[in-house]
């Protein structure tokens, strides 16, 4: 995970822990990167207390129930989602030009060889050749026109 944006799930995280807990958390932070780590954070149990995201202006104005996306997402694809993160493009990394982030979910919900690949990504500094062969094949099917 990036800096910043971990650095607010940390924080957020850190409080629940410090302080009753609120009946609702609402991010009003408009970065898709947020959104993603965060509904991690709650797929894997990190944020227990119900997180939505508001997002829009005007009449387009909504908020996204990432407690619900987590719990549908599941813990295996939560872990899996960290590492796909940076690995679809995030402020840090360059992302597949015209691609979004909804190939690599559709992989990780689908394939659990690639699900594993990049929950391990960031754990250790040594990966075996299988996870690099993993993650080239996924570039290819990213990248394949739909």
């Amino acid at each position: 995970m990036e800096e910043a944006d971990q650095r607010l799930i940390l924080h957020a995280y850190c409080a629940l822990q410090q302080t009753p807990q609120p009946d609702v958390i609402i991010s009003n932070f408009p970065d898709t990167d947020v959104m993603v780590l965060a509904s991690a954070a709650c797929g894997l149990g990190w944020i227990q207390t119900r997180c939505l995201f508001y997002t829009g202006t005007g009449s387009k104005a909504r908020y996204i129930n990432l407690t619900e996306i987590g719990a549908k997402l599941g813990k295996t694809a939560s872990e899996g989602l960290i590492g796909a993160h940076p690995f679809t493009g995030c402020d840090s990394t360059s992302s597949f030009k015209g691609r979004g982030k909804s190939g690599v979910l559709w992989l990780l919900q689908n394939n659990t060889t690639f699900c594993s690949a990049m929950a391990s990504l960031g754990k250790n500094l040594d990966h075996p050749d299988s996870l690099f062969t993993c993650c080239e094949a996924a570039c290819f099917i990213v990248l394949i026109p739909e």
